[in-house]
């Protein structure tokens, strides 16, 4: 782990990834993020994505079984994925404080709860 990307991760000042100290509202993009291979994170529509910013930590080596699929300008890991386990995936943003500006960050949030149905009927009894 990156203890603290402002002073662990060169390139960390130009994106910003506090914006809360730069007077940004906490549903406003902070910066953008590039998904490397987005069919892995279904959730993402386009290969970029506007994204709010709050870490002041940040992945430096990933866990075995986790593949990085979007990134920030400066090349932090900002979304992973294991493949092969579809509803297995992390994102370094808040969705949850973005979706009424934009849509996409909705997307986990149906995925959860698509995900959850569909167990729920392969469980229940006939």
């Amino acid at each position: 782990m990156i203890q603290d990307v402002a002073t662990g991760h060169s390139g960390a000042a130009e994106v910003g990834h506090r914006q809360h100290e730069r007077g940004l509202e906490t549903s406003e993009v902070g910066h953008a993020i590039t998904a490397t291979e987005p069919g892995l994170l279904p959730i993402f529509g386009d290969n970029e994505l506007g994204v709010n910013s709050f870490h002041h930590q940040a992945i430096r080596d990933l866990a075995p079984g986790l593949v990085p699929v979007a990134y920030s300008p400066d090349d932090l890991i900002e979304a992973v994925v294991m493949p092969g386990a579809s509803n297995v995936f992390a994102v370094q943003w808040h969705p949850e404080l973005m979706y009424e500006r934009n849509g996409a960050h909705l997307r986990p949030f149906v995925r959860l709860v698509e995900s959850a149905a569909a167990s729920k009927l392969l469980t229940s009894p006939i």
